[in-house]
């Protein structure tokens, strides 16, 4: 579906991005795992259209991203940033309903089919009684799920999702992380940028660690977690445990 071949990014004389080559199928999960300045968001921009100068080559179902045109795009590929703060207080149906905007003709108004289309998004995710709940008044969990909500409803297949789980506690990271997994596996192609490894282990079906720039490993969490990528990516010792509920990833005390 994806297909990214030596793909290159500079800001100015900066690169930011270099040679990156990797696939991403369809359906399943995909974690983008690295540190801060790895990448991650400017591979995100790229993915969005909204970078076209880059080198090298980014396809989508075979078309190079940079022919897509706007509409065409939003119609393929869905963007859910880590935090919205709105300027009105919109309920939260209406923030699920801007994003059926891409299917109407200019100017048009929703009407009952994008109505219906933004609830069923709501539903699918289990928070319909959230729908006439101002938005700044959901809690950061919440909030997180009508954001994706508002993405279903944009009808694409490809959900991009910048670290969903930034500044949640750890609750609404369980429950955002299991509704990401669920997407994935009913049909959706989910494509999220993570610092936590742990996210990694427990829903993710492929990784693709960055940086600097650069593809360190890809594969399985199985094939590429392990104690030498995470000294490379973050500088700390940890180790990788066994348990009832699967890997888990300890960092280890320092002396």
């Amino acid at each position: 579906m994806i297909d990214v071949r030596g793909l290159s990014v500079s800001y100015g004389t900066t690169p930011v991005l270099r040679g990156l080559s990797f696939a991403i199928g369809e359906g399943g999960l995909t974690a983008l795992l690295g540190c801060n300045g790895a990448g991650k968001t400017t591979l995100f921009r790229c993915m969005l259209g909204l970078l076209p100068g880059y080198e090298g080559s980014l396809t989508l179902d075979g078309r190079e991203i940079r022919r897509y045109g706007v509409r065409e795009l939003a119609q393929r590929i869905a963007w859910i940033p880590q935090s919205q703060n709105p300027t009105f207080n919109y309920p939260a149906f209406d923030m699920v309903l801007m994003g059926t905007t891409g299917q109407m003709r200019p100017f048009a108004s929703p009407g009952e089919r994008q109505r219906g289309i933004a609830m069923e998004a709501m539903e699918r995710l289990g928070i319909a009684h959230l729908a006439r709940r101002g938005f700044l008044h959901l809690s950061g969990g919440e909030r997180q799920l009508v954001l994706i909500a508002r993405a279903l409803a944009q009808q694409a297949k490809v959900l991009l999702m910048d670290e969903p789980c930034a500044s949640l506690d750890f609750g609404n990271q369980s429950r955002v992380m299991a509704q990401a997994r669920d997407l994935a596996h009913g049909g959706y192609t989910v494509i999220m940028s993570t610092h936590h490894p742990q996210h990694v282990l427990s829903y993710a079906d492929c990784v693709i660690a960055l940086s600097g720039g650069r593809l360190l490993r890809g594969g399985t969490p199985d094939e590429v977690m392990d104690a030498e990528l995470m000294h490379t990516l973050y500088g700390i010792e940890t180790a990788f445990v066994e348990s009832p509920m699967g890997r888990i990833v300890v960092a280890r005390k320092p002396v």
